[in-house]
């Protein structure tokens, strides 16, 4: 029983080196896929910027090294800028949801122009594809907050103005 005992455990022990091996190589090859995709998308970020940079210092007709709402237009107008962003999964049909949301400043709606790192970065967080977080969120909770504080602020003004009209408009009427 002890010799049929010691072989089980011989055995096991086997058994177990081979599962700890394995869990092992399945950790490894997962680590090693998210590099590689994150290399990948290093890579894909680095050619786009590449190329939307001399298309934007074809429409940077200013030279002030800010993008524009009516730059980024005449940007994505370019066959080279359409590709280049499709190759972040940004299609033609979602250039106007960036225009919307990039150039629109959010604290007060007034158009805003950004520095092309920085629009480079906000395009390639904002593509299809990419999560949303927990920043994301908050970022739109705030602007859902400015936003309806600009509404109400505009409803009163027209309020006062309905409450109180002028009173010249009243003499002209009555005549």
């Amino acid at each position: 029983g002890a010799f049929f005992m010691f072989w089980v455990f011989v055995l096991f022990i086997i058994i177990s080196s081979f599962m700890v091996l394995n869990m092992l190589i399945g950790v490894l090859c997962e680590q090693v896929s998210i590099t590689a995709a994150e290399e990948g998308d290093k890579l894909v970020v680095g050619k786009v910027t590449e190329q939307m940079t001399q298309v934007y210092q074809a429409v940077d007709t200013n030279g002030n090294g800010m993008i524009s709402e009516r730059e980024f237009r005449r940007m994505s107008a370019e066959t080279d800028a359409q590709q280049a962003l499709q190759s972040l999964g940004v299609e033609p049909k979602h250039f106007w949801a960036l225009q919307d949301v990039l150039f629109v400043n959010a604290s007060d709606g007034q158009p805003r122009e950004l520095e092309f790192t920085e629009f480079i970065r906000l395009v390639c967080h904002m593509r299809p594809g990419t999560a949303a977080n927990v920043l994301d969120i908050a970022q739109l909770r705030r602007q859902l907050r400015d936003s309806e504080a600009r509404t109400v602020a505009s409803l009163r003004d027209l309020y006062a103005i309905v409450q109180h009209p002028v009173t010249g408009w009243e003499r002209d009427s009555g005549d």
